[in-house]
């Protein structure tokens, strides 16, 4: 999966490729959301697999998004 960003008022993009290979099965869209503090968060490509998580460390910057390997609890093995 590959994320990139630019300021609107630049030409330039930054290229930020994480560690999952995405695939074409209709249950594994993807979904990007901004919180209120501008972490961006990021999750899909799931479909009765462990879940794939990332959210960025600093505000506004995909160049700094790390995996995180739960959400709720520590009993989780896979998302649907």
């Amino acid at each position: 999966m590959t994320i990139a960003q630019r300021n609107l008022n630049e030409r330039i993009w930054t290229i930020n490729k994480l560690p999952v290979i995405t695939n074409w099965d209709s249950h594994n869209y993807i979904a990007m959301a901004i919180d209120d503090d501008g972490y961006i968060h990021l999750s899909g490509n799931m479909h009765v697999v462990p879940l794939k998580y990332f959210r960025t460390a600093q505000p506004l910057n995909a160049s700094t998004f790390v995996e995180i390997d739960r959400m709720v609890g520590t009993d989780e093995n896979s998302t649907t």
